[in-house]
Order: structure tokens, then C-alpha cells, then sequence
């Protein structure tokens, strides 16, 4: 199989670190044109900055002027493949407010993007191929919050609500559930000596002997945004490990 995304922009919300970095980096490689839409501007753009395929556009999610501004900038562009990445983080103590912001994030600031994007590549005539971030804790209840459940629920309903909407319009949709995946900056910290114990209940549970990596998440963002998967389409896909097939008494009673 060989993926190549010369001619192609690629739009990656949260692209400028831990999981959505590295789909930033996999895409560049492959020839594509990257365009990064976050809060805070990537640490590596400045030296990349003679890399004329990558770009990088300002915006807070959460201020609607900037996001009205950003949909009015996407005009101007054919953008053929989006990848709905960005997530809401905070350590507001206000619970109402993370509640809010976190829905109005993960799941209105997409919702209006890829409706938006949808649209212009109606009119423009483009394949058009949206890549959603969701979670296994929209399957399953984790440690996350709660709106994070929700968000994420949502998103999986968006994926298939637009992938029937749109799929006679050349639109394909799918998202991602990703299960435990270690990112490169925290792999130092859950193989340190004080971490042990955690790390034997993860390797425990996890049906494979090792855990999942960013490059697990972004080998599959690449093949769901290539054209060998054009006949996937609405499809919410579970990327750990097999880890949610399993009865969880079953695990807990094993020696």
C-alpha cells in the first residue's frame, strides 16, 4: 500500500502537539499540505518554517469571533481532507464552565467546521474526507469527565449523521476511538520506577504486550484519509488493542 497526499490539503485542528503533532508530521511526509488550526502556535514551526507545505492558522475554539473569522478565512481554500483532532483541556475548578466549554469545543466548534467545509466542497466539487477524534469512553465509562462522555458520544452520532447526509456528495466521514494510547511525552514518566505498579495494570489489561503509540492513531488517520478506504464510510472505529472485547471480571480474576 502506498499512501502519497501530493496535491492534497490536509486541515488538522490540535495540531500542534502529542497525538495531532505527530499526525502533522506523518502527513508532511507523505507530501501533503498542512494547514494546523490551534489555540497556541507549534513549538516546531519555526523550524520548519522554510517548509512551504505547512501553515498554520491562530484561533481560540471557544471565542466565537475568532472561530467566525477562521470559517471565513477556510473560504478562500480547498481544503480536501479535515482532521477534527482538537480537545477541550483545562483546570478550571468551575465545573459548570468545563461542562460548557468542553461541549462547546469537542463538539460544536467541529460540528461547525465540517458542516462549513462540507458545503464549499459541495460547491467546489471535492472528494471531501473528514477524519473525527472521538474515544473509547464514548463506548465505555471511564475516569474522563463527563462531558467529555458526552462530547464524545456526540461525535460518533455526528460521524454517522453526516456520512448518510452527505455520502451521494462525494463526503465520507469516520472517526476514531482510541483506548489507552501512550503519548511520546509522557513514555519517560510511565516507565519510571515510581510507576510500576500502574504500568503492570495497564500491560495487564491490554490483550497485546505492549500499549498503543501516537503512530497506531496516525497510521489509521492516514489510511481512513487515503483513497483505499473510500467504502468506509460512518464508521466509529476502536483502535485499543482489543482491550474492550474482553470481560472485565475475566481480567480482574486472572492470576
Amino acid at each position: 500500500m502506498n499512501l502519497n497526499f501530493k496535491n492534497k490539503k490536509i486541515l488538522i485542528t490540535g495540531g500542534s502537539e502529542g497525538i495531532g503533532k505527530k499526525i502533522v508530521f506523518d502527513f508532511l511526509k507523505l507530501d501533503g499540505e498542512v494547514i494546523i488550526v490551534d489555540k497556541k502556535k507549534p513549538e516546531f514551526l519555526n523550524r520548519l518554517k522554510k517548509n512551504k507545505s505547512l501553515n498554520f492558522i491562530k484561533c481560540d475554539f471557544l471565542k466565537d469571533n475568532e472561530v467566525n473569522l477562521l470559517l471565513r478565512k477556510l473560504s478562500t481554500i480547498d481544503i480536501d481532507i479535515l482532521i477534527n483532532n482538537a480537545r477541550f483541556k483545562s483546570k478550571n475548578v468551575n465545573k459548570l464552565n468545563n461542562f460548557k466549554d468542553n461541549l462547546k469545543l469537542d463538539l460544536q466548534f467541529h460540528f461547525l467546521l465540517s458542516e462549513k467545509l462540507i458545503k464549499d466542497a459541495i460547491k467546489k466539487k471535492i472528494f471531501f474526507k473528514i477524519c473525527n477524534m472521538s474515544s473509547i469512553s464514548s463506548k465505555l465509562i471511564s475516569a474522563q469527565s463527563p462531558a467529555y462522555h458526552f462530547s464524545k458520544s456526540s461525535i460518533n452520532s455526528m460521524t454517522k449523521y453526516f456520512s448518510i447526509r452527505y455520502g451521494k456528495k462525494n463526503i465520507n466521514v469516520n472517526a476514531i476511538l482510541p483506548g489507552f494510547i501512550l503519548q511520546e511525552r509522557f513514555i519517560k514518566k510511565f516507565n519510571s520506577s515510581k510507576n510500576i505498579t500502574y504500568k503492570k495494570k495497564v500491560l495487564k489489561v491490554l490483550p497485546y504486550s505492549r500499549y498503543g503509540t501516537e503512530e497506531d492513531v496516525s497510521n489509521l488517520v492516514l489510511f481512513l484519509s487515503s483513497g483505499y478506504s473510500n467504502f468506509i464510510n460512518g464508521e466509529n472505529i476502536i483502535l485499543d488493542g482489543g482491550a474492550s472485547n474482553q470481560d472485565q471480571f475475566a481480567v480482574l480474576l486472572e492470576n
